[in-house]
């Protein structure tokens, strides 16, 4: 039996985008539970970056299912949104947007935590969660 092929580059694991709608989404399902989890143990600063991954992944669920394919390597939520062709409406696309400046770059800015207040951010992220899934169940 041959082995699979090695998923790491220059002895770094490298994620491929290979994965069916349900791993995405299930995947998406635990980084938005981690983000309420990082909230109640006071870390905002990470949660920003669950509540982020959360849309992210569910974004590359819908990809996945719509289109049939890898869904494109981006952590950009409004890149990711426009390359689904899902059309959100503009009161969510305001709150993807916000999500998107405020989340990925606490990681390498050193800022302590969000600008945003997080409950505000992980309400943003449950309605933006919802409506993509939504879309998600409906296009089956």
């Amino acid at each position: 039996m041959a082995s699979p092929p090695s998923r790491k580059k220059h002895g770094i694991l490298v994620h491929t985008a290979d994965q069916p709608m349900e791993v995405w989404l299930e995947q998406a399902k635990r980084e938005r539970s981690t983000a309420h989890d990082l909230v109640k143990l006071g870390r905002e600063r990470a949660a920003a970056v669950f509540a982020h991954l959360a849309i992210e992944k569910a974004l590359k669920a819908y990809y996945r299912q719509k289109h049939e394919r890898h869904p494109p390597v981006s952590h950009n939520l409004v890149y990711l949104a426009e390359r689904t062709n899902l059309l959100l409406p503009d009161e969510l696309k305001q709150r993807l947007e916000a999500l998107n400046d405020v989340s990925i770059v606490h990681l390498y800015s050193g800022t302590p935590e969000p600008s945003e207040n997080v409950d505000a951010l992980l309400e943003a992220t449950d309605r933006l969660f919802d409506w993509i899934t939504d879309h998600l169940t409906s296009a089956t």
